[in-house]
């Protein structure tokens, strides 16, 4: 099936339009897809606004870095297809972490969140340890490196 023409190089999905630069944009609310679109250069854009959400609550990072310990990642492709990609799977995403709607897919959203709140945690412990570094250094009386690496 195919939608549109040359002439048709938009598509609005609960609304009446898109946005400049929005090749496909779906709804404004959580009732219609709350404003996710592809930009005209084909990225995918979730909808992130504060905004649009609720809910907040701190997260454990040190947790968080166990949990990603334990999740197998692989390289695989989908059935039928030549097309390779490395991650893992929604059953087990779903099990550790418990984010999204069931365990048959993984939203872009929740691995680049964990991604960020894994690394802030991991430069936490790297502080720590160079801060460790630094002061067994002036015990054993060794030349320490410089805060900005040098």
């Amino acid at each position: 099936m195919v939608f549109g023409s040359s002439s048709v190089n938009k598509w609005a999905f609960g609304l009446t339009t898109t946005g400049a630069g929005k090749a496909i944009e779906v709804g404004s609310t959580t009732s219609n897809g709350n404003g996710a679109f592809l930009t005209n250069g084909g990225t995918w854009t979730n909808t992130s606004s504060r905004i649009k959400k609720d809910d907040f609550s701190d997260i454990n990072t040190a947790y968080l870095l166990q949990k990603i310990k334990q999740l197998p990642i692989k390289k695989w492709k989908y059935k039928g297809t030549n097309e390779y990609h490395i991650g893992p799977v929604a059953e087990d995403f779903y099990q550790l972490f418990g984010l999204g709607t069931d365990d048959k897919g993984i939203s872009t959203v929740d691995p680049a969140g964990i991604a960020l709140a894994a690394i802030q945690e991991q430069q936490k412990i790297i502080e720590q340890l160079l801060k460790r570094i630094e002061i067994l250094e002036e015990i054993n009386g060794t030349v320490t490196l410089s805060k900005s690496g040098n």
